[in-house]
């Protein structure tokens, strides 16, 4: 009876763990020589990886899922908080191969913004002031 209740419950661990999705959210450091590689990509100028920017100053950022895919409709980036009067938005988000997301984000009034990358019920936030 111990035996079976032991496969059970290691059977139901390995099972969580296969099928778990770990999202990670982060800033994207872009050097100036990358930005200036290709002008049709979403790399437009260089950026430190900082999360504590300036207003007006744009920032990357790399959303992975480690041992999962992004689906086809890619992740659903949201500002889950910001200041009263901020219309900041993302970018269009590039998918780079089929578990990273990239995205542009720039600040437009000073204060705390949390950002959201999400796909179903996997989710990362992030925020900074």
């Amino acid at each position: 009876m111990i035996k079976t209740v032991t496969k059970v419950i290691l059977l139901c661990c390995f099972v969580s763990i296969s099928f778990s999705q770990e999202l990670l959210l982060a800033p994207y450091g872009v050097s100036p020589r990358q930005a200036d590689a290709d002008a049709t990509d979403l790399f437009d100028g260089a950026y430190n990886a900082l999360l504590n920017v300036g207003v007006g100053t744009g920032l990357y950022l790399k959303a992975e899922f480690e041992d999962s895919t992004i689906g086809t409709s890619g992740l659903t980036w949201t500002v889950t908080s910001a200041p009263a009067n901020s219309a900041a938005a993302f970018s269009a988000a590039v998918a780079e191969g089929d578990n990273v997301e990239f995205v542009a984000f720039t600040p437009d009034s000073v204060g705390t913004y949390v950002l959201t990358a999400s796909e179903g019920a996997t989710s990362a936030s992030g925020g900074r002031r």
